[in-house]
């Protein structure tokens, strides 16, 4: 499992910053023979200097590619990062380095996967996980933490280039279903003001109920419609499903997606 874990730290120098880390790591590994390290004075990315460092149940990397955008797309204040790569079994220990690595710093913290999907996150002092990974089981963590399944979602509407004002009409009743549905705050409206046939709106924390606005949307709107699902933020990693259609009035579930349990719960699957 590729996943990068970045975190606010306010040491001074990256000498300082690499002994945290193998601190922290050495304290999760119980054979520290296998336990090897590596250093290069520059990455090939220019990035600076990096530590790689390995054992039986995991590898580490320092790598600060991308720190600022996940910043900015999770609205965190994070400015380093973790590559990490977690073998086979070895899961149980790579908790136990997070939550070292958690109690060992304060401030905003993210774990993400290889689609960037929420595993971890702190925000505001506040730990919550998402329990689809790791069996459900952060108890190695060592740390309070709220549980749950928990993933970011976009939603976008589109319609033909020749109904275009009818989005205008579809928009404020989407975005009144969408705010019902959470449990604070509001909903973020995306939009390009030179694409009129289209919007999106975006909430980054873990309080969407999203089942329940999936069925209200299909129950407020007539007509044929898509629900797609879409993953990936490299052309690499991209994919694109359609989880639900609706046809003449016939609802089609797409019975192979993982996230069909997604409809199963409000009776759509």
């Amino acid at each position: 499992m590729e996943l990068s874990y970045y975190f606010y730290t306010d040491f001074q120098t990256r000498e300082e910053i690499d002994e945290f880390l193998l601190e922290q790591a050495r304290k999760a590994v119980e054979d520290r023979a296998d336990f090897k390290i590596s250093r290069q004075e520059e990455s090939e990315e220019g990035e600076g200097d990096t530590l790689d460092f390995i054992c039986k149940s995991f590898c580490v990397s320092t790598n600060l590619s991308f720190v600022q955008d996940i910043a900015k797309e999770f609205d965190l204040d994070v400015n380093f990062r973790l590559w990490i790569s977690v073998y086979p079994s070895g899961g149980a220990k790579f908790i136990q380095f997070i939550g070292n690595l958690l109690g060992g710093t304060t401030g905003d913290a993210i774990l993400l996967d290889e689609h960037d999907i929420k595993v971890l996150e702190r925000r505001r002092q506040s730990l919550a996980v998402n329990n689809y990974y790791f069996d459900g089981d952060f108890s190695k963590l060592g740390l309070p933490y709220a549980n749950g399944f928990y993933q970011k979602f976009v939603l976008q509407v589109a319609v033909s280039n020749m109904n275009s004002d009818i989005i205008q009409m579809l928009k404020p009743e989407i975005i009144h279903i969408a705010n019902d549905c959470i449990d604070e705050g509001k909903m973020n409206l995306i939009e390009d003001p030179d694409i009129r046939s289209e919007f999106g709106i975006c909430r980054n924390d873990f309080k969407v109920n999203v089942q329940n606005f999936f069925k209200r949307v299909l129950e407020r709107f007539e007509g044929d419609c898509q629900l797609r699902i879409e993953e990936g933020y490299l052309i690499r990693d991209y994919r694109e499903i359609v989880l639900l259609e609706r046809t003449d009035g016939v609802i089609t579930v797409n019975e192979n997606a993982k996230e069909k349990s997604l409809l199963d719960e409000v009776g759509l699957g």
